[in-house]
């Protein structure tokens, strides 16, 4: 065999063999069922409080004479802080019928600690494609977070969930599915490189950023400008050590100033799956509300402040934060509701409602549905 076969054939059994072990791989991965990482998750509540599409709420049953409302929305609507007959549903369903007793109502949940607009739009698709209908599908937002919620492809914990995107305007579907795993997909030999090798070095979310515009940057303080270190303070008590300002993925996001490009991506991102969600009630021929409790009662919209956490500066605005909600917000069919329970939360550190608070946020929300959808 001359030199030049010999290097063919070197360069034949070299390939050859590396098929081999990746072959090899693959079916030993099979074999293990790995990697076996899921996508998106329901309820964190127990599988006997869920409904068939395995949300936390009543089972999804209904007459046709009955008309039917969806609660859409995340931790506050799986309400896992009360027991199941004080979930939001429940008051809602109840004050409903007090208020408009000619009409049969009953509501359902679709909503799960951590979920954006993003899964709740697919819980809702899913509903759709399973139930016959739905008279009203009332979408619980939460500022602090659907904005991030959205943005990222994880929640804390960095679990993964299947992500929009907006590329020219336009909403993007995700391409990994609600409850997806892993080895369902493709060859998993680049699964686990991806998943468990690079993802591990980069991150998740720092993979995806690559898709996404710039965060805001550090903060030139002017000399003479207090700096609050309150953030720093619950950061030194173990608080806040989820919250990542750097790359804007915290519940602070909608306060920072200047508004970065990453936050008006989030914002628009948003009100993309706030639209969808419109197109798809339209083709069901079923109402759209959007609500929140109000956020801004008793806020002072001409505080600035200055925040230092691990030597970064951050500048917050509340009078920033009321113009993103307005633009959030502009053009849908919103609106705020108050609280009028004076200790209406778990605790100083739990901002989710409790059973006197869920109370009386549903007793107002029926109230708004009542004057807006039967004019009473």
């Amino acid at each position: 065999m001359d030199k030049s076969k010999k290097i063919i054939f070197k360069i034949l059994t070299g390939i050859f063999t590396l098929c081999f072990i990746l072959l090899c791989a693959e079916i030993f991965l099979r074999a293990i069922n790995y990697p076996y990482t899921k996508v998106g998750w329901k309820s964190h509540g127990l599988p006997k409080e869920s409904n068939k599409l395995g949300f936390r709420g009543q089972e999804i049953k209904f007459k046709s004479n009955e008309f039917v409302i969806l609660l859409l929305g995340d931790s506050q609507v799986e309400s896992l802080a009360t027991t199941k007959d004080q979930m939001p549903e429940q008051y809602l369903e109840k004050k409903l019928n007090q208020i408009i007793p000619e009409v049969k109502i009953k509501v359902f949940s679709l909503g799960a600690g951590g979920y954006g607009q993003d899964q709740q739009l697919l819980a809702l698709e899913d509903y759709f494609n399973k139930y016959a209908r739905a008279d009203l599908v009332i979408n619980w937002i939460t500022f602090t977070n659907d904005i991030w919620n959205n943005t990222f492809p994880t929640h804390f914990g960095k679990t993964p969930k299947p992500t929009f995107l907006l590329r020219d305007k336009v909403l993007v579907y995700p391409t990994e599915k609600e409850g997806q795993y892993y080895p369902d997909t493709g060859i998993l030999l680049f699964h686990f490189i991806t998943r468990n090798i690079t993802e591990k070095i980069y991150g998740r979310d720092q993979m995806w950023e690559a898709f996404l515009p710039s965060a805001g940057k550090q903060q030139l303080v002017p000399s003479d400008i207090a700096i609050n270190e309150d953030w720093q303070v619950m950061w030194d008590k173990g608080y806040l050590r989820e919250e990542n300002l750097k790359n804007e993925k915290t519940h602070f996001s909608l306060y920072l100033q200047p508004v970065s490009k990453r936050t008006l991506y989030g914002l628009d991102l948003t009100r993309a799956l706030f639209s969808e969600m419109q197109k798809i009630c339209l083709k069901q021929k079923s109402q759209l509300m959007f609500f929140a409790t109000d956020p801004l009662q008793n806020l002072d919209l001409n505080k600035e402040e200055y925040y230092s956490l691990n030597k970064v500066v951050y500048k917050t605005s509340n009078k920033t934060f009321r113009n993103n909600l307005d633009y959030l917000t502009k053009n849908f069919n919103f609106t705020f509701v108050t609280i009028s329970e004076p200790n209406p939360f778990v605790s100083d550190h739990d901002s989710h409602l409790n059973s006197k608070g869920v109370c009386a946020v549903m007793n107002e929300l029926a109230n708004e549905i009542a004057k807006k959808i039967f004019q009473k």
